[in-house]
This record gives C-alpha cells, structure tokens and sequence, in this order.
C-alpha cells in the first residue's frame, strides 16, 4: 500500500491506513463481543442460550476412555503415513500456488498475494485427487494441519 500512496504523492496516506485499520480492528473485535452477549442475553443466538453454559460445556482434559477420535486412517500404515500423504497434498497446492504467482508475474505482469494463488492450487489439487482417491482424503487430518500452519 505505500507504493500507492507514494504514487499518488500522500506520504501520510500509510500511516493513516495502518492506524484505520487498527481502530477498525479493535472495534470490530470489542462490537462483536458485545453484540454477542446482547443476543444471547435476548434470546437470539441459536447455540448459546445461557453464557453460563459455556463455561461447564468445555473440557480441558479427558481421560483414557473419553478420548474423541479426531482423524482416521483411510490408507494402510504400510503404504504412507496418514499425517505425510495429507501434508503432501498440502504442500503441492502451495506448489501450485507459487507456479501460478510466478507464471502471473512473468508472462503478465499482474501481482497476486500468494496466498489467492495458493488457494487456486489448493482448488486444482483437490479437483484432481477427488475422483481416483478421494476416499483417501480425510478432512480431519487436514484440519489438524490446517491447525499447525
């Protein structure tokens, strides 16, 4: 954003933009919060009816029998590790994504936050690996990952 700024010659135009931004932040952050405890108070948020529930619903710290089963195996151990195919799946659609970057810088000339592309490389990925071996793909894994990054 400082090279527009600087194009249209406001210096200042960056430090306003970063402390709007700021200001638009918390405010939105501190306004969420109190819009949710209104609606819950009045009775309109669907999941929470009581702020009191939350508290006793969450649990720190289950035992040996309790434990919930959040990603399972659709591939044999022998073959490749659950963990590894999910995170090759992942780490060839931020391959994609910087190819495609690439490709739209050289033969373009257009810039693209990485990340958009990352997401079509993500898209491309997933179109390719659903048909043959989309029962290989376990959304729990990569959400586990997902929780990583």
């Amino acid at each position: 954003m400082g090279l527009v700024f600087e194009e249209l010659n406001w210096l200042d135009g960056q430090s306003l933009s970063v402390t709007s931004a700021t200001f638009g932040l918390i405010f939105g952050v501190v306004g969420g919060v109190i819009i949710i405890n209104v609606a819950v108070k009045k009775g309109w948020a669907a999941f929470l009816t009581d702020s009191a529930k939350l508290k006793g619903d969450t649990k720190e710290l289950y035992t040996e029998e309790e434990k919930p089963v959040d990603t399972r195996s659709a591939i044999g151990s022998g073959v490749i590790d659950n963990f590894a195919f999910h995170a090759a799946l992942i780490s060839v659609a931020v391959f994609l994504g910087w190819i495609i970057n690439y490709a739209l810088k050289k033969y373009l000339n257009f810039s693209a936050a990485w990340f958009v592309t990352g997401l079509f490389g993500g898209l491309w990925v997933w179109l390719v690996i659903k048909r043959p071996w989309g029962k290989a793909v376990d959304t729990g894994t990569l959400g586990r990952i997902q929780g990583i990054l």
